[in-house]
């Protein structure tokens, strides 16, 4: 999908940004990185088996961070949506042959339609801090790549449940959908489930009777492919309201902090993830992580290949 952004919108996202290096932790060793987190797990955490979310992006994309693909654009929601719907049912009609996943379920088509490369409203996160940081550094193997720092986003998803389902907006919405007469022939066990379909493509009749939700939601994902189990998914669906998590990341008192690595330091840090064994190959369990391996994060068996000439 390709990303228009006018200068309006890139302003906003300077505005809403501009404030929050404040909280970014920068860390220049893998070392530095796993205290980093720890950190931040003492400090939000008080059960130990709680997980945190990690998140790896490119600081060179700033102007798309924490955005879903199908929202990296100027359009107008109700537009993106019908668009996505269409793709939705054209993604379903010609990848029932590949499936290895429960296809009476719209959820595990979704998760599928995102991790192929499919725009959806899913943003990827990952309860592994070291496969966030991979992410992060994904083929940054040359000089000017490395003129660019990574980024990974650390999230504590409790408490961005509880301030979603605490806010009056994410109540009325609810309260709405249960008051709906269709709804009180759900069964009372089926409800939620039922409510968090809203959250799935649709066309255009169907948001008109149950119009999709400001915010987003948390996924207790299935790990439906060998890919999203390698990468330890977790996901999160966006709403109507496309800036919601940016806002919060923005927010001091939220519970979203940047973990930032230098450029310099990247070559040293993408061995040492390496050597801990997260490599392409191993979060892409298929030839095609195989094959995209040697380009994929520094590796020594990387080929400098040139264009030829004339």
């Amino acid at each position: 999908m390709c990303v228009n952004y006018s200068n309006g919108h890139i302003g906003r996202m300077n505005r809403m940004f501009g404030k929050s290096k404040r909280r970014d932790i920068k860390v220049t060793t893998l070392g530095e990185y796993i205290s980093a987190i720890s950190s931040i797990r003492d400090e939000w955490l008080d059960d130990p088996d709680d997980e945190l979310w990690f998140r790896g992006e490119d600081d060179r994309h700033r102007e798309t961070t924490l955005l879903p693909e199908l929202y990296r654009t100027d359009k107008p929601t109700d537009k993106v949506l019908e668009m996505e719907s269409r793709l939705f049912d054209e993604f379903k009609r010609c990848g029932v042959q590949y499936t290895e996943f429960n296809t009476e379920d719209e959820w595990n088509w979704y998760y599928a339609m995102q991790h192929h490369g499919g725009p959806t409203r899913l943003l990827d996160w990952s309860d592994g801090s070291l496969m966030a940081a991979h992410f992060s550094m994904r083929f940054k193997i040359g000089p000017r790549d490395l003129q660019h720092d990574s980024v990974v986003y650390v999230l504590d998803p409790h408490w961005l449940v509880e301030h979603i389902d605490g806010s009056p907006s994410a109540k009325k919405r609810r309260q709405f959908w249960d008051m709906k007469s269709k709804t009180e022939k759900i069964d009372q066990d089926d409800r939620d489930g039922e409510y968090d379909d809203i959250w799935l493509p649709g066309a255009k009749e169907d948001f008109k009777e149950d119009p999709l939700p400001e915010h987003p939601f948390l996924l207790d994902t299935e790990q439906i492919t060998r890919r999203v189990a390698s990468q330890r998914s977790r996901f999160m669906v966006f709403g109507a309201d496309r800036d919601f998590l940016r806002r919060l990341a923005a927010d001091e008192d939220s519970k979203i902090r940047r973990l930032v690595f230098p450029g310099k330091s990247m070559p040293n840090i993408q061995a040492d993830i390496r050597d801990c064994g997260v490599r392409e190959s191993v979060i892409f369990p298929d030839l095609d992580g195989v094959g995209r391996e040697p380009n994929s994060d520094g590796n020594s068996l990387r080929l400098d290949l040139k264009p030829l000439k004339n």
